[in-house]
């Protein structure tokens, strides 16, 4: 076991990083706000870390460039559709985006904290309702409390059916805040993996939305595939503080490892096949299920906040998305890829025009 500092204690001597290490300028025209007319019709930039070498091309040529016989692990995480527009008893506009969706829940009283706009106006005690025309479903709800300072409320809701199906009939795909536009109903589609199957989560694991069926069909006859399952949250758009990666504090989200899964990881390594994690939150998953150097399959939730230093268990390889300035998911790629190399591969993604963020272009680390 090194004693770097892997994300599992120990000692290390290195100085310590900072947010503004990883943090870039980004002209506001580069930031997606719709996706790729067809999906997997993407640019892909391709960067070895070993040759330091940076190619451009695009999301049709990811076969020539993915390693002979590796494993491909992606995220089954589908988006439930937890926005939630409506009115409150004054007749004002109420929206909340609800953080941990029910999934089991029979139909009546369920608490969950929401994200609330606006904050102010929704008080404890405020009356809610929810609902998308005539003769349709209303659900309704009720502040019953509220963050100090923040702008999380706990909110009770009246679910006149199992709650996944009232979702599905009145919520809209949670965007991320980058995105300034309603969502539409071309959202529902897109802002969805293919392969998604495991609802709860608040945001899409967006390296996969560049994937059609016919594309893994395609790459399973070379490729072996695995799935995990995390349930992204809205943490994962949260700012982060340099008190948090002092602490090495992170947002916890539920993590599946299936035992099919962490063999097939397993035999990789045994086999010297590498590992190829399709997105952060792929990435994040496989480390936790791997500390201590031998994967397992596990559930639970996952706090892991992976920083340079960290040591790779499971991940070889890693397809994503570009990511904003100084957040978790630039520092769990430049700890992969070394923090010159990747912001050498941001300033060029800049300069050539990439689409950054959720609906923009991917990246793919080798080693």
């Amino acid at each position: 076991m090194s004693s770097s500092n892997n994300g599992r204690g120990g000692h290390d001597d290195r100085p310590p990083i900072s947010l503004d290490d990883y943090r870039y300028e980004l002209p506001r025209g580069l930031v997606a706000q719709e996706p790729a007319a067809e999906r997997g019709g993407s640019r892909l930039m391709v960067v070895r870390k070993i040759a330091a070498e940076i190619v451009s091309t695009v999301f049709g040529r990811l076969e020539d460039h993915l390693p002979e016989g590796a494993l491909i692990v992606l995220n089954d995480a589908m988006v439930t559709p937890a926005r939630l527009i409506g009115t409150r008893e004054d007749g004002g506009r109420a929206e909340l985006l609800i953080l941990d969706p029910p999934l089991d829940s029979e139909p009546g009283e369920v608490d969950r904290w929401c994200l609330a706009r606006p904050g102010r106006r929704l008080a404890r005690g405020t009356k809610l309702r929810f609902e998308g025309g005539p003769g349709e479903t209303v659900l309704r709800a009720v502040v019953v409390d509220a963050e100090p300072g923040g702008p999380k409320k706990l909110v009770r809701f009246s679910f006149p059916k199992r709650p996944l199906a009232v979702l599905d009939e009145l919520g809209r795909p949670p965007l991320p805040p980058y995105i300034k536009r309603p969502a539409d109903k071309n959202d529902l589609e897109r802002y969805q993996t293919v392969y998604a199957s495991s609802p709860g989560a608040v945001a899409a694991p967006t390296a996969g939305l560049h994937f059609t069926g016919e594309r893994l069909n395609a790459l399973e006859k070379t490729r072996p595939l695995a799935k995990v399952t995390l349930r992204v949250g809205a943490g994962t758009f949260a700012p982060l503080t340099e008190t948090q990666l002092r602490e090495k504090k992170l947002h916890e989200e539920y993590v599946e490892i299936p035992e099919k899964t962490a063999d097939a990881v397993i035999r990789a390594k045994k086999e010297n096949r590498p590992v190829l994690a399709v997105g952060t939150t792929t990435a994040r998953a496989l480390e936790w299920a791997s500390q201590g150097g031998q994967i397992e399959p596990k559930s639970g939730l996952c706090s892991l906040f992976i920083t340079p230093g960290h040591r790779f268990d499971a991940v070889d390889c890693l397809l994503t998305n570009f990511h904003l300035p100084g957040s978790s998911l630039m520092l769990l790629v430049g700890a992969l890829l070394g923090r010159d190399l990747l912001m050498s591969a941001y300033r060029r993604a800049v300069a050539e025009e990439y689409r950054f963020y959720s609906y923009g272009d991917a990246m793919l680390v080798l080693p």
